[in-house]
């Protein structure tokens, strides 16, 4: 019976690859095992059976990435097949340092003499920014990250709007508070603002502005904010 050429070398390369990965899974079983062992520290046994199972996995994944690249019929679908694998490796690199930094936050503290809060919050800064950046590189892959970029920064320059605007309102809805509750002038008063020298009748205080109908006639609105930053010389109800 005849084995296609591809076929065969396809067999080949998965079959290496298992054996390599395995090599790899005996030398860190039996020697590093042993080396992590003499050292009498602890972090050592943890890093190497963390890292045992992606490498191992990584090198079978390459293999096979290898051997379907092999396959003629598969070569409109070698796009696919990148994205897929890429895709997988995002996850166990990712994964992988993720489980690491739950190893390596605790032992830092302690040879740097930290309480547990801080290096608390830095093993979840640091859990979330790989997260973020995993999410990142999947969104790359796949070709939509500049949309999601777009989107997330139209998003955020919303939020960023609504947020000065909101402040902007609240701080004037603040003030005029301040102003009703302290009473540096009432309504009826005659005030002048300094330095600008606008003098007028307070006619209104309302939860956003000051209504002053100035020596001219005109009325204006002062925003509550600007009054509280401003001196004032209230001359009473009549400037005599």
């Amino acid at each position: 019976m005849f084995i296609p050429v591809d076929i065969l070398y396809s067999a080949i390369i998965i079959i290496v690859s298992i054996m390599i990965a395995c090599v790899v899974l005996i030398v860190i079983k039996k020697y590093l095992t042993r080396i992590a062992i003499k050292t009498g520290t602890k972090i050592d046994d943890l890093i190497i059976n963390v890292i045992k199972f992606p490498l191992s996995l990584s090198i079978i994944l390459i293999g096979i990435d290898f051997a379907l690249k092999r396959f003629e019929v598969l070569i409109p679908y070698l796009h696919y097949i990148d994205i897929t694998f890429y895709t997988i490796w995002a996850i166990v690199g990712g994964y992988t340092f993720y489980k690491l930094i739950d190893i390596v936050m605790p032992v830092i503290g302690m040879r740097m003499q930290l309480s547990t809060m801080p290096i608390e919050i830095i093993r979840k800064t640091l859990k979330w920014l790989i997260v973020i950046i995993v999410i990142f590189i999947l969104l790359n892959i796949f070709n939509i990250l500049q949309n999601v970029v777009l989107i997330i920064t139209i998003v955020l320059g919303t939020l960023v709007f609504l947020a000065f605007a909101g402040w902007s309102i609240m701080g004037n809805i603040t003030a005029s508070i301040v102003l009703m509750i302290w009473k540096p002038f009432e309504i009826g008063d005659y005030i002048e603002i300094l330095p600008e020298n606008i003098t007028g009748k307070v006619e209104d205080i309302t939860l956003m502005f000051v209504k002053l109908r100035v020596d001219s006639g005109e009325v204006v609105h002062i925003p509550s904010t600007l009054i509280l930053q401003k001196l004032i010389k209230n001359y009473g109800k009549s400037r005599s």
